[in-house]
């Protein structure tokens, strides 16, 4: 590897390793091996099959970028373990659709959260491009999702969840064809859908309001949900979500569903986030959004999100800096390298109090925690012009650039970053002109 390709982490050789191109293949081979081999039983296929799912519903909930554990790194490694299992329970029992859907699915989700399994989208893809031999990844994981939600339609022409994935799976990777998903739904509606079926509803409302934006066709869709199952969370959560998106603006009715979340779970963390942000945009009340964040600290004094939240809500809308400042400390405490905490905090210190060396400091621990932040280098040096401390401002210019440079492959994030140096010597150059600065 050249000095400007990018190092993959060992996380991202486990991935690349793993779910190469070659290794994709070697997967959808393995129901060709076993075939030959002796049958297996039904009851063995669906032994594989339910250690899919709870790989599978691992990786869902470590996806989802509303949970609180979110991590796609090991979310990821998940849904490749998931597809291994549903390829064995298929390879036993080939004409169940089930099995092909869920592989499908696992497929689909791959595609989505794959460029987080690097430290950073940019790095991911950059390292895939430097090898060649995946670099048909991403066409391999779309072609075997199609395939496989296809192949489970094909032996259920009547499977509703099937065409509800695979009109997700269009819209997201069809560059959002609306065309092909209000076919799907015709189709699905054309059905005799169980009036009872609660996940059913729950996946054709997410897509209504997510592909389609008919928040009202999926906000009569929770409240479906909700008649046949009155302490449903899932369908106030969401329903709550529809009600507040800015094509909708039922605000007021979010409040409401996010407080009856609260009468039926006492603890639901979600609920109180979404109370808080509905209290603090839409009726600009912060002292109530304080209120329901410290709530959720009250139940999980561990929450990132609770004290994120709280800071931005301190200084943005009540000038409180110290509050801000000692809840970007706490998440520090609590992750010591949350590179996002270092980075407001020092905004806190450096806006409001010119506190320019705790700033300082604060961006020192980022390089710490990521040598090759162009940012902090870049952040450190306006701070040693704010000081007058021109040498080190040099040093700082220089290291930032070097490393902008060495990442070759995005063009627009140097040009960004020589501007800023530019903009910094230039103003030096100003000063040296005026007489005022002698290096």
């Amino acid at each position: 590897m050249t000095d400007n390709q990018i190092e993959v982490s060992s996380l991202q050789h486990q991935f690349i390793s793993k779910y190469s191109s070659d290794n994709i293949r070697k997967s959808l081979n393995l129901s060709k091996k076993i075939s030959n081999q002796n049958r297996h039983s039904d009851s063995e296929a669906k032994y594989y099959y339910d250690l899919g799912i709870e790989k599978l519903d691992l990786a869902d909930i470590l996806c989802d970028p509303d949970t609180r554990d979110n991590d796609c790194h090991k979310g990821c490694l998940f849904y490749i373990e998931a597809i291994d299992y549903f390829t064995q329970a298929i390879a036993i029992n080939p004409l169940c659709a089930e099995f092909y859907l869920k592989r499908g699915h696992a497929e689909h989700s791959l595609i989505i959260w794959q460029p987080s399994t690097a430290h950073s989208c940019l790095e991911f893809w950059d390292a895939i491009a430097n090898n060649l031999e995946n670099i048909n990844l991403r066409a391999d994981l779309e072609r075997k999702a199609t395939e496989d939600i296809n192949q489970a339609l094909k032996i259920n022409p009547q499977y509703i969840d099937a065409y509800l994935e695979r009109t997700y799976f269009n819209y997201i990777n069809l560059g959002y064809d609306t065309d092909s998903v209000i076919s799907d739904i015709n189709q699905v509606l054309a059905m005799n859908i169980d009036t009872h079926n609660i996940n059913t509803y729950l996946k054709l409302a997410e897509i209504k309001s997510i592909c389609l934006d008919d928040y009202i066709g999926a906000i009569l869709d929770y409240s479906q949900i909700i008649a046949l199952d009155p302490k449903n969370i899932t369908a106030y959560l969401k329903r709550a979500w529809a009600r507040s998106t800015i094509n909708f603006k039922d605000y007021n009715g979010a409040i409401l569903d996010y407080s009856q979340i609260i009468a039926i779970d006492p603890k639901n963390i979600d609920a109180y986030m979404g109370l808080a942000y509905a209290k603090a945009h839409y009726h600009k009340d912060y002292i109530g959004a304080l209120l329901d964040l410290s709530q959720i600290i009250t139940i999980d004094p561990r929450d990132i999100r609770a004290y994120r939240d709280r800071a931005e809500f301190r200084s943005k809308y009540l000038n409180d800096y110290k509050g801000a400042i000692s809840d970007y400390s706490k998440i520090i405490t609590i992750d010591p390298k949350n590179i996002d905490a270092y980075k407001s905090r020092a905004y806190a210190k450096d806006y409001h109090y010119k506190d320019y060396i705790g700033a300082i400091l604060d961006y020192s621990q980022i390089i710490t925690i990521d040598p090759k932040n162009i940012d902090a280098y870049l952040r450190i040096a306006e701070f040693r012009f704010a000081m007058g401390n021109y040498q080190e401002l040099i040093k700082d210019c220089d290291l930032g650039i070097s490393i902008a440079e060495a990442r070759i492959s995005n063009c627009n994030y140097i040009k960004t970053n020589i501007c800023r140096v530019e903009d910094l010597l230039g103003r030096l150059n100003d000063l040296r002109s005026k007489g005022l600065e002698k290096l």
